[in-house]
């Protein structure tokens, strides 16, 4: 997936090849540009600034809250204490997004360590919010077939259990 060049707040700057952005004050989001409510959605996102607070994960597809942090917070990595998946981020991390509604379920790995498997549902977009000049770009050497292959011959799967697919994400 690419950055989506409307779906995004004023105060996020697309490239014009929609494969990086810069936030200003936020929080701000973005959004994918694709939606799906069937197959497979992917995005591997390198942070290339010192400004790690972010929100990852995904969304309904009618998301409209580009002015401020994804919702719900269950189905994100947060870095900045709002209630999603408390998870750290460095400069130079590589945070890689699967939503894949054929299995109902997001997950999201920090170079290459998953740190997040839940119920998702419906038609949905992958969400990006950012504060303060982050800086963000998509990479394209990820095989997200290794990642889930690591994870399944893995001996201790932290995330062995998926949260309760009878929560509410709307």
């Amino acid at each position: 997936c690419l950055f989506d060049t409307e779906l995004h707040h004023s105060r996020i700057t697309v490239a014009a090849d929609q494969s990086s952005i810069t936030s200003g004050n936020g929080p701000v989001s973005i959004l994918s540009h694709v939606a799906t409510a069937e197959g497979r959605l992917m995005w591997a996102l390198k942070l290339v600034s010192n400004q790690t607070c972010c929100m990852v994960g995904a969304v309904k597809d009618e998301f409209a809250g580009l002015g401020g942090t994804l919702q719900p917070l269950g189905r994100c990595i947060d870095t900045a204490g709002y209630g999603g998946q408390h998870t750290m981020l460095r400069k130079n991390d590589v945070i890689s997004v699967l939503a894949d509604l054929e299995d109902e379920t997001l997950r999201i790995w920090v170079n290459g360590k998953p740190v997040l498997k839940v119920f998702i549902d419906g038609c949905v977009r992958l969400g990006l919010t950012t504060w303060n000049g982050s800086v963000f770009e998509i990479v394209d050497d990820i095989d997200v077939e290794d990642l889930l292959q690591a994870e399944t011959t893995s001996e201790s799967d932290p995330m062995q259990a998926i949260v309760d697919p009878e929560s509410d994400y709307s």
